[in-house]
C-alpha cells in the first residue's frame, strides 16, 4: 500500500524546515507471528519529479496496536521554489494498517 499528501495546505516560497513527522497508525493486527513488519517515508519537494532517500521505521508486532511512528529532521525546502512538500508513506509487508493521525512540526 501506499498513502501520499501534501504536508502543508499551501504552497510557499519561504523556505520550510520539517522537523518531525508523528504519524499514528492503528497496526498489530493480521500480522504473521514473529513478524516485524515496517513502513517506508520518502518525500518529493518537485512534485513528484525526485523523491528523498527512503527512511524506514518498524511499526509493532502482532498485538502492538496504536504505535506512534516518529521520523525527525526531514530537511528543508528551497527559497523561492514554490513547490509543495509530499510525503509518502509505503509498506509492502503484510499487515492490516489504518493511518489514524499525522502531525507535522514546521517552521
Amino acid at each position: 500500500w501506499v498513502r501520499r499528501w501534501r504536508a502543508l495546505d499551501k504552497s510557499s516560497t519561504a523556505p520550510k524546515r520539517f522537523s518531525a513527522l508523528v504519524i499514528t497508525l492503528q497496526t498489530g493486527k493480521g500480522v504473521p507471528n514473529g513478524a516485524n513488519p515496517q513502513v517506508v517515508l520518502r518525500w518529493s519537494d518537485a512534485g513528484g519529479a525526485t523523491w528523498s532517500d527512503e527512511r524506514i521505521m518498524a511499526v509493532g508486532r502482532l498485538g502492538e496496536t496504536a504505535q506512534t511512528v516518529k521520523f525527525n529532521r526531514l530537511g528543508m525546502t528551497q527559497r523561492f521554489s514554490g513547490s509543495d512538500r509530499i510525503f509518502e508513506l509505503s509498506s509492502s509487508d503484510p499487515f492490516k494498517v489504518a493511518i489514524l493521525d499525522a502531525e507535522v512540526d514546521v517552521s
